[in-house]
Order: C-alpha cells, then structure tokens, then sequence
C-alpha cells in the first residue's frame, strides 16, 4: 500500500481506484466523478474546516466509496452540497472519530451491517452531524439477509449531542434502516389539544427492504437526549413512538401506589431519567414503515398527557 499526501485540494476529474491505498488530503475533496475502494483509506486532517464536495452538474449525485474514513481536524470535516445536489458517500468499514465533527449536511451517508465507528470522548464536538431536519437525508444502514448491526453511533445535531445505540438484526431480505435525528417536537402530528410537556426532540427511522416485499427486523434501540430538551415533569416521562397512525406509549407507575391503584406500566417506562436516555424493542417488523421515537409526560390525564392514543389520518 501507498500513502498518497496533498496538502492541498484534492481534485478528481476521473473516475478514482485507490485500491489499498492512503490518501491523505489536509484541503478540500472535490469529487466530480467517483472514488471508489473497498480496501482503500482517506484521512482528513487539515488545520481549517474541510469540505468534500463537487462541481458538476451531470447526473443525479457523486458518489465516494471507501473502506475507512479517519477525521482529525478540530474544525471539522462537512460533506457540502453543490446546486442542491446530495453526495453519496460511502464508508464499507470504519469511520474514525480522532477530532472535530463530520457533517453531513442533507447529504446521503451509507454505512453497513459491519462498519464500525471508533474514538474515544465523543461529544457535540467530536460526532456525527446531521443537520436536525426531516428533510435530512440521513445515515442509511445497509444489510443482507441475517446481519446484525449492534453499534453505538454517536451523532447528533449543532450544539447538542443526541448518539443512538442500535443492536437490530434483519432475518428477512436485503434491506436498509435510514436514521434521521430531529431537532424539534413532532407537534405536526400532535393535536394542538394535547400537553406539550413531550422532549424537543425526536428521532426517525425508516425501515424498508431493497429486494422483495418484507422485512425482519428485530432487537433494540436506545436513543439519549438532552437534559435541555426536556418539558414538563421528567417523572412523568415514559417512551412513546408514532407507528402507523398510532402512538405507542408506556406510562410510567409509581413506585409505591396507594389508593386509588395506579393503572401505569413499568417504573420506569423505557426512560432513565438520571442517565437521559429512552429505549425500545423492535419485534418482528415486517413490513416497510416510517417510526418516530420520542418520550414524554404518558402519565398526566388532567390535563390531557402530551400524547393522544391513537392519531387520525389526514
């Protein structure tokens, strides 16, 4: 293997095979055709923010597909959008978090069953950065049939810091889980009637195969908040996620009811309040949907607990 250093831009105008090669770029990616390894490495270490990016017009994206990805740069590496057009980029193994964000933008970043995130002190600034719309384009999973991604990813949105724990397995078809992390309620489908005491802060996953009509996916996911997003009572916070058009809740009992009974679920209803952290169990979801996990105050009923039971369609 060969390490390849440009300490300055580096421009590509034809299609790119790094085969086990080092590039080591400290200026700008600009990449107007394809880079494309499966054995290849890219370091990233300048001493002002870095983009990748490109200048051409043709086709629908550009597209980087490289084994390994190092980010060592205290200002930050950004994925940048040229014309409004996305970048693909792609990471088959290991995306190495050394310093500084990587930004994503409304970029399209694939990852794999089998690709790993590492570093050490991860925070709001040394993560994965997305911009915190619904328009955002997100992290796509990517799996084959009976592979189990079990990784911590550390992302987040500007200023705060929101990393997802996934340990799911897909036992159906080849098939994809695209994360988006949002910064905001989901109040657009939330009748104006009910409690706002719910976290400002929510995260979607879209679940979907590439090949056949099914899925399989099952295991469990825990998504950590901020303590700054909470609203309301934190006591009163149990898990909730919108499936379909209807709100899963748990709702959280007192440790020690008296009477009248209380009705509520577990104690702690998916929510660890002193670690800030939500968590639920994916089982047999079979078909392709869109689900937004969140929590809130499911225990209130006077006035009305910040989620209703099931939502109408409009």
């Amino acid at each position: 293997a060969n390490t390849e250093l440009f300490s300055n831009d580096l421009r590509n105008e034809t299609s790119i095979y790094t085969q086990d090669n080092l590039f080591h770029v400290q200026g700008d990616l600009v990449n107007n055709v394809w880079i494309y390894s499966d054995l290849g490495s890219l370091v990233l270490d300048g001493s002002d923010v870095q983009y990748v990016t490109s200048e051409t017009n043709s086709g629908s994206a550009t597209r980087s597909r490289i084994q390994k990805i190092t980010i060592d740069n205290d200002l930050g590496v950004e994925l940048l959008e040229y014309n409004g057009k996305a970048l693909i980029f792609e990471v088959t193994d290991e995306i190495g978090l050394s310093n500084g964000n990587f930004s994503i933008g409304d970029n399209y970043l694939f990852v794999y069953a089998n690709t790993s995130v590492t570093g050490t002190g991860f925070s709001k600034n040394k993560m994965i950065r997305t911009n915190g719309r619904t328009s955002s384009r997100g992290i796509q999973i990517n799996y084959l049939v009976g592979e189990t991604f079990n990784q911590y990813l550390p992302i987040g949105v500007s200023g705060k810091f929101t990393p997802v724990d996934l340990n799911i397995t897909n036992n159906g078809p080849r098939g994809n889980i695209v994360l988006r992390a949002i910064d905001a309620q989901p109040s657009s489908t939330l009748p104006t009637t009910y409690s706002q005491d719910l976290l400002e802060f929510y995260w979607r996953l879209f679940y979907r195969p590439v090949s056949g009509t099914t899925i399989d996916y099952n295991g469990s996911i825990t998504f950590y908040y901020n303590q700054n997003d909470v609203n309301g009572d934190e006591g009163n916070y149990g898990s909730a996620k919108l499936e379909d058009t209807n709100w899963i809740l748990q709702v959280p009992r007192d440790p020690d009811p008296g009477p009248p009974v209380d009705l509520g679920g577990p104690l702690t209803a998916g929510v660890d309040t002193l670690n800030n952290f939500v968590s639920f169990v994916v089982n047999n979801l079979t078909t392709a949907k869109t689900v937004d996990y969140t929590c809130g105050d499911t225990k209130t009923e006077n006035p009305k607990r910040a989620y209703p039971l099931s939502l109408p369609i409009y």
